[in-house]
């Protein structure tokens, strides 16, 4: 993953040599940060052992709040290690997998006329295809006019098999998009997904893309849903039907994260 200008950044690591180019262990090592070019000041962690002449660093946010971030480690009985790094500033999203993918003719999107489960704890599934590896990390929901109950989002494989999820997320405020990260980040290769809602009530209502024909129901963009459960393993699931949702309503969701081209690691 990136480092992200002004974003803190756990288990950054590093290597350290002897003189004779040998990975060095058992190190104290000091670690220190220039910013833009300014004098060198010490980060705001120590660095720690792992293993075979590799250290691990905490870099705070203010480790990383400039354009050019050069880190130099030091440490008695070994050569500096020298690293410039270039943060990104545009945080996770720079990639973004939506709901509204899966429509083929017109929509709308709105805040009022807003989705809402007729049961608690149904969910909805709504199709979206990654053409090529995807870091997927948070999560966008839109919130409706009535913020209630508890907001859980997962991501599953075209085999109804959940991939991640985040924690049940109490809705926070009303006709706004809430950002909820994932409980652990998740590649996702080319394929076909679901990403699906749930909601712990029946009162709470979500932002729509609303389908700008009445004959289209949610079948035909490949919709499924679940009645009861939430967000679980190996859920059941069905054909919409008016009493799980709004045959002609799909809420606004979005995935948050990284395209291959943007990963570190192959």
């Amino acid at each position: 993953m990136p480092l992200i200008k002004n974003t803190a950044f756990t288990a950054f690591s590093f290597a350290m040599y002897d003189g004779n180019g040998a990975p060095k262990t058992g190190l104290t090592v000091t670690a220190q940060r220039s910013l833009d070019g300014a004098a060198f000041a010490a980060c705001a962690n120590s660095p720690t052992e792992l293993a075979s002449g590799f250290y691990l660093i905490t870099l705070a946010a203010a480790d990383l709040n400039a354009d050019v971030v050069a880190l130099r480690f030091t440490a008695p009985g070994a050569d500096p290690t020298l690293i410039t790094a270039f943060p990104g500033g545009e945080a996770f999203d720079l990639n973004i997998k939506r709901s509204e993918e899966i429509f083929v003719g017109g929509h709308s999107v709105s805040f009022s006329n807003t989705f809402k489960f007729g049961s608690a704890n149904a969910v909805v599934f709504i199709p979206f295809r990654v053409v090529r590896r995807f870091l997927a990390q948070r999560v966008t929901v839109t919130n409706g006019t009535i913020a209630s109950g508890n907001t859980t989002v997962g991501i599953y494989n075209a085999g109804a098999v959940l991939l991640a999820s985040t924690a049940a997320t109490a809705m926070s405020g009303a006709s706004v998009v809430q950002i909820i990260d994932l409980s652990a980040a998740i590649t996702l290769f080319a394929g076909l997904y679901f990403m699906a809602l749930s909601n712990s009530g029946t009162t709470g209502t979500y932002g729509t893309h609303d389908i700008n024909a009445s004959a289209f129901t949610s079948v035909e963009f490949g919709i499924r849903h679940a009645t009861s459960g939430g967000i679980v393993t190996g859920p059941t699931i069905v054909d919409p039907t008016a009493t799980a949702f709004p045959l002609a309503e799909i809420p606004i969701l979005s995935i948050l994260g990284f395209t291959s081209s943007q990963l570190v690691a192959p």
